[in-house]
């Protein structure tokens, strides 16, 4: 087997040449099953998947039809049989659902599943420009769909870039799960090669040893490791060197310079997933989630075996706020641990300041708590209550918190959670509430406006309410150069609102003034080489396209290739 993935490593092209070379694909108009092929999606080592349709007339759906193989003989295909009927049952809103598998006339195994609209992983961070947040989210909805299937005894086995799409709405969608399990030998055969990719399988699966949760957790541990860095050391040229470093039990770990600009918490939960002895990885991809979503709310993570120190200072960053006036609760609250700072906790507005710092965590905590309690059967009556139901519980809670600047917080990180269980529309009506609380604690030209002016404009770019995307984002624009100038993040972020709303509405020249000086500034703020500046390039060439000036998107996107090259190993 091989472990080349065209379609998910850039070579698409010279894989679209091999099908030219080779003529129309014979599947294409053929009928499988129920459902009769359209036209081919990809290849790769696995096999072939095609788009196709329902066509026996009992209900319209577009599907994914993935066809490999047969890999054994008659009890093989007896326990593919049997196989399908339990994947089938993993129904998940991040797993893509299989619906259906069969065998063709030539004895090929075909699955029928679940057709997703949308980018890889790593591809729709690259094109996003995903922080470091939400990227750590995107690998909070991935370990969800594998604690799931983990508790009905399945392990996926090849958890990969291209097995993770994000689909239109935002929603992680974890591909092909189980499948490396169908198309695995059955016992007693004798195989050269178990289904899997080398480059992303775990040292035991290399060492054809039992496969247990810790794959899973090693080659998540990958896949996360890929999205902030490409490592030339990973880029295995064969089976037999990925097995040669699994033989010397070397763990892959984050490298040094990517340790300089990721956060200590995420460098050693990388790491923990990477260890060559599955033992001292991850127990459960759940103890994976919760240390993720300790690093999100600025908790300490297991990964670091954290001191009292270590806890201490994370408190303080929890409660902290960039403001003069938190700096000396900052100082009241490093004397509570320990550090003598009598002059300042002496003060009648460091005690004043300290109380009201206090106040507000104490009434945090006790939202959290509540809000994480209402799913207890004791608290609950036994209703089971679905995540939006708890949120909603939270919605109608928010009116006993009298600080409005405590509020402003939590809707807008329940509005981030609307947002990524795929609800645009709700997460849209919270960012602007908290936008009409904020107006009445921050000044209207405060990042903190500016911030909830771009959220909202996002949010309208994806609900598709363009003129409001291009108002709200025209606004943060201009608060952000007002305040940082263009060579900043976060001035180019709403730019890109306003240029792609502009471009939405059919105002293509404004579209272009604006997706111009996002380049401008990118180059600024970045240099050449640089991925926000392949995507500034990229959506300028795309603009030109969608009008149909090809002569000019066509140098950018040569330009875009170029540095590709450099960028992408």
């Amino acid at each position: 087997m091989t472990d080349k993935d065209d379609f998910a490593t850039g070579g698409g092209i010279e894989t679209f040449r091999r099908i030219v070379d080779q003529g129309p694909d014979p599947l294409v108009d053929q009928v499988l099953g129920n459902y009769k092929i359209l036209g081919l999606i990809a290849e790769g080592g696995m096999g072939r998947i095609y788009r196709a349709e329902r066509v026996d007339g009992s209900f319209e759906r577009q599907v994914a039809i993935k066809l490999v193989p047969s890999m054994g003989g008659q009890d093989h295909l007896k326990r593919f049989e049997l196989e399908r009927h339990i994947l089938a049952s993993l129904i998940h809103r991040n797993i893509a659902q299989l619906h259906d598998a069969g065998v063709a006339e030539d004895k090929s195994l075909f699955l029928v599943m679940e057709l997703i609209r949308g980018s890889t992983i790593d591809v729709f961070s690259r094109q996003e420009r995903l922080n470091v947040r939400h990227k750590v989210r995107l690998m909070l909805q991935l370990c969800e769909a594998l604690s799931f299937a983990h508790s009905k005894l399945i392990v996926h086995r090849d958890v990969k870039p291209s097995n993770v799409m994000v689909d239109e709405n935002g929603n992680v969608k974890l591909l092909d799960f189980g499948i490396s399990k169908i198309l695995e030998s059955p016992q007693g055969l004798t195989v050269h090669h178990r289904p899997m990719t080398p480059k992303y399988a775990s040292p035991e699966q290399l060492l054809n040893e039992p496969v247990s949760v810790a794959s899973d957790i090693y080659q998540t541990g990958l896949l996360f490791l890929s999205l902030f860095e490409q490592r030339s050391d990973l880029e295995e040229a064969s089976l037999e060197s990925a097995t040669d470093r699994a033989i010397r039990k070397t763990s892959i770990t984050v490298s040094s310079q990517l340790a300089e600009v990721i956060p200590l918490e995420l460098a050693a939960i990388i790491n923990k997933c990477l260890r060559a002895d599955p033992q001292e990885r991850y127990a459960a991809a759940s103890e994976l989630s919760l240390d993720l979503g300790n690093y999100l709310s600025g908790y300490p993570v297991s990964a670091r075996n954290p001191n009292r120190v270590q806890r201490g200072l994370k408190f303080i960053k929890r409660n902290w706020l960039p403001t003069s006036a938190v700096a000396l609760v900052f100082l009241s609250l490093v004397t509570f641990l320990g550090i003598s700072l009598k002059q300042q906790a002496e003060t009648e507005a460091a005690r004043e300041l300290a109380d009201q710092e206090r106040n507000r965590a104490e009434q945090t905590t006790e939202f959290l708590v509540g809000l994480f309690n209402a799913n207890r059967p004791q608290d609950s009556l036994g209703e089971q209550l679905s995540a939006k139901d708890i949120l909603e519980r939270g919605l109608q809670r928010l009116s006993e918190l009298e600080d409005l600047e405590l509020k402003t917080q939590l809707l807008d990180t329940i509005s981030s959670v609307y947002r990524n269980l795929g609800d645009s529309a709700k997460a849209l009506e919270l960012a602007s509430r908290s936008l009409e609380l904020k107006l009445g604690v921050f000044p209207v030209d405060s990042t903190e406006i500016a911030t909830s002016h771009y959220l909202i404009g996002r949010l309208a770019l994806w609900s598709g309410k363009y003129e409001q995307a291009f108002k709200e984002g025209s606004s943060a624009y201009e608060i952000f150069f007002n305040r940082f100038g263009l060579a900043n993040v976060q001035t180019l972020d709403a730019l890109y609102v306003v240029g792609t709303a502009q471009s939405s509405l059919g105002n293509f020249s404004e579209a272009e003034k604006a997706l111009t000086r996002s380049l401008e500034g990118s180059r600024q703020l970045h240099g050449e080489n640089h991925t926000s500046v392949t995507t500034a390039l990229n959506n300028l060439a795309v603009l030109y396209a969608d009008q149909g000036k090809y002569l000019e998107a066509l140098p950018l996107m040569e330009e875009v290739l170029g540095w590709n090259k450099v960028q992408i190993p």
